[in-house]
């Protein structure tokens, strides 16, 4: 990357006065290869090309598709296109009419509080705990806290997490008598299921994590995923 500048290598613009799907068809069509590299604020990105398809993107902590369809949903800043860069892997293998027709879904299905962690940066938004961060793009998660044997939320300043971890502190000194009762131990997790919904909890020796589902989804599955999360945090 030494040597020379973007505009040498390609050509550089605004987003979103040149849609960023828009723009990715035409590297398509142009049959490119290279890097499109994306600056959207603090936050950094690269989608990588080999002849027209996209073979790799990354963006903070995401690869793969999630990094595209999180710059799609951002779809702001500056880019800058850089012919011949080669990708370090390959994270992705879809034609380009499944990868904006998957993101674009994958955007719709967003609920507004995942929206608001996702993409929006005020300074005015309270602090998410990072976990928390890492189970919202998880379809179905609307929204998850994690709380202390105080029912105090963990790292979450939000009117959301004060809400939910007092419901979490409710259920679980419910769970931990039902459980007395009926001679079941401890209460360690439970799902609890409404007409509006459903609530996950989990708990450990320090803390508990409350996760709400939303009811349009098939909550074992979304359990499935959260633990899954939660084990390779």
């Amino acid at each position: 990357m030494t040597g020379n500048t973007a505009e040498e290598l390609g050509f550089t613009g605004e987003l979103p006065t040149v849609g960023l799907a828009d723009l990715l068809q035409m590297q398509n069509q142009n049959g490119f290869s290279g890097a499109l590299s994306i600056q959207q604020g603090e936050h950094k990105g690269a989608i990588y090309f080999h002849q027209g398809d996209v073979v790799h993107a990354e963006y903070g902590r995401w690869r793969g598709l999630k990094a595209v369809y999180i710059m799609l949903g951002r779809d702001k800043g500056r880019f800058s296109c850089q012919m011949g860069l080669e990708p370090p892997r390959q994270t992705i293998d879809v034609t380009m009419n499944h990868l904006l027709l998957e993101g674009h879904r994958w955007l719709d299905e967003l609920t507004d509080k995942q929206r608001e962690a996702l993409f929006y940066d005020a300074p005015q938004e309270r602090k998410v705990n990072r976990l928390v961060k890492k189970l919202l793009p998880i379809q179905g998660v609307e929204y998850a806290v994690l709380f202390d044997e105080n029912g105090q939320p963990h790292e979450d300043e939000t009117n959301a997490g004060l809400r939910m971890s007092a419901q979490g502190d409710l259920m679980r000194n419910n769970g931990v008598e039902l459980g007395r009762i009926l001679g079941l131990g401890e209460l360690r997790s439970g799902m609890f299921s409404g007409r509006g919904g459903h609530m996950l909890l989990l708990i450990s020796n320090l803390k508990a994590l409350l996760v709400s589902i939303s009811g349009k989804k098939k909550p074992q599955s979304v359990e499935a995923a959260v633990r899954k999360t939660l084990m390779d945090h």
